[in-house]
């Protein structure tokens, strides 16, 4: 090549860089500032062009391999998922055996009580495993099972505090059964938590634990001792529930 390429350097800046064209402006380049400058700016124009240019479309096969991957890592996470509701739901029904454990002895075994008893028990494990995917509906469930079961039991107008006190503090013992599960086996299966479905697991436990105080409280029918100390004590273990929960959210890539 002779003479000067300024007026090309566009076009032989895209050439690729083993072209004898694209050689030959180069060693020319190299003597002459002004084409130089001229074939620096072309490369610069070639660079921006290629970067503004959209990316090739991938691939079929690297699209279904992508697709696998995705459609694999949501599969084991439901199964997570499932497992997870199911160990938790294990954990209510713990709850449940725990509070009737303390005073087995005198539990009633009225055929009503009892139905009464392990119907709020199911709502409860229901609830629990619903919480992850209708949360509103969860803690709805919950907490108006739990006002229900003691507006309905309470016949006669009883307070009983030093009864109330301890009837509450099981249910926030019986609570921490199911939420500390949830949260050794979130870190087992790398799952998660929010803040409310924690508030759920929690309420979920100090609901079965009022469903089996309706069998082994002594004052079981007093209406504001049923409102004070039982439902206002699954309200109490849904709000210590808030306070721990298992970190964000994972994300799913590919």
């Amino acid at each position: 090549m002779s003479g000067h390429i300024a007026d090309q350097a566009a076009f032989l800046a895209s050439l690729p860089a083993d072209d004898p064209e694209r050689i030959a402006a180069e060693v020319h380049a190299a003597e002459c500032s002004a084409c130089r400058r001229a074939l620096d700016e072309g490369t610069r124009l070639v660079r921006l062009v290629a970067e503004a240019m959209p990316p090739a479309p991938p691939r079929p096969e690297r699209l279904q391999k992508t697709a696998a991957l995705i459609e694999a890592e949501i599969s084991r996470e439901r199964r997570s998922e499932r497992a997870l509701g199911a160990v938790v739901a294990g954990a209510v029904a713990l709850s449940w055996i725990f509070q009737i454990s303390l005073d087995l002895s005198t539990a009633s075994t009225d055929p009503k009580r009892v139905v009464v008893s392990l119907s709020v028990l199911g709502v409860a494990i229901v609830a629990v495993m619903l919480a992850k995917s209708r949360r509103r509906l969860a803690l709805a469930a919950l907490i108006g099972t739990s006002g229900l079961l003691a507006q309905a039991a309470g016949s006669i107008p009883a307070f009983e505090p030093k009864i109330g006190s301890q009837c509450t503090l099981w249910e926030v013992v019986a609570a921490a059964i199911p939420w500390t599960v949830a949260l050794l086996a979130a870190r087992k299966w790398q799952a998660s938590f929010s803040r409310s479905d924690m508030m759920a697991v929690a309420a979920g436990g100090a609901l079965a634990s009022q469903a089996a105080q309706h069998l082994t409280c002594p004052v079981w029918h007093a209406d504001s001792h049923l409102l004070i100390f039982h439902f206002g004590g699954v309200l109490l273990a849904m709000l210590l529930g808030a306070l721990g929960h298992s970190g964000k959210a994972r994300v799913v890539s590919a």
